[in-house]
């Protein structure tokens, strides 16, 4: 039996099978390191049984590998605790994604935040307090989707004011535009900002939206109003696509936009 790709037990099981042939060991010498039964590690592998994080610390431990299952694990399981339903279809398509085009008005894109900025924006927020570091761990681990050598490419556009916007404190705010100028190196990754003057289009002034490429089909994320939800309607999809364009049109190209950020995180 095998359980469809996007469920994320059956991610984390694909991942398990691939690190286990990687390193040439069977089932059998694999489960036996993990001290657990082969037909438990079969299921895993499988999808069609969740794994513990001991199971997964365990991995990481066995196979040498720096915490990539305890990473995987909080991403695809104990972090979604808490999360909207729309938003947990979104973290199963992402990992998945050939393409991702972003545009964020008031803050700077989760795949691009520190975890102190993104503590700051959940605490002010309507989040539990017991949710918060579980919420945070999701975003820190969307980002690896940019490790590898199968990294999609990433095109994201933001408005002027998520530069200036002090979120948490000054010292957040100067770690978070430091590390937003370090990924700006990635090769995958390319940022525009949309200036405050010289801009003639009004899209993009109620809301932010995010728009996936997954296996040849567009699935759009849209935000506003404290709403949120993800539709592959062509309408939808073909109008936000309108949309990027036009605001990617009218931004600073990438190199300007990089001076942007530079002036103002020295200024800070």
């Amino acid at each position: 039996m095998t359980i469809p790709p996007e469920t994320p037990a059956a991610q984390f099981g694909q991942q398990v099978r691939k690190y286990r042939r990687r390193h040439g060991l069977s089932q059998e010498a694999l489960a036996a390191k993990l001290r657990i039964s082969q037909g438990h590690l079969s299921k895993i592998e499988l999808g069609t049984r969740n794994p513990q994080r001991e199971i997964a610390e365990n991995l990481d431990v066995v196979l040498n590998l720096d915490g990539h299952f305890l990473t995987r694990y909080l991403s695809l399981f104990e972090s979604r605790r808490g999360v909207a339903e729309w938003f947990l279809e979104y973290l199963d398509l992402e990992p998945r994604a050939s393409i991702v085009r972003s545009y964020d008005l008031a803050i700077i894109p989760g795949l691009f935040q520190t975890a102190d900025y993104a503590r700051a924006i959940f605490r002010g927020g309507m989040v539990k307090a017991c949710e918060i570091e579980d919420r945070v761990s999701t975003r820190l681990a969307r980002r690896t989707i940019l490790d590898g050598d199968g990294h999609p490419p990433v095109f994201a556009v933001l408005d002027e004011s998520s530069l200036h916007r002090e979120i948490g404190s000054r010292e957040i705010m100067i770690g978070q535009l430091a590390f937003l100028l370090e990924i700006m190196e990635h090769p995958a990754v390319s940022v525009q900002v949309v200036p405050f003057v010289g801009v003639r289009t009004t899209v993009g002034i109620s809301s932010g939206f995010i728009i996936i490429e997954v296996d040849g089909t567009r699935y759009v994320s849209i935000e506003a109003a404290g709403l949120s939800s993800l539709t592959a309607d062509p309408k939808t999809v073909d109008r936000t696509m309108i949309f990027f364009d036009r605001l990617r049109s009218e931004s600073l190209p990438t190199t300007q936009s990089r001076q942007m950020i530079e002036e103002i995180w020295k200024t800070l």
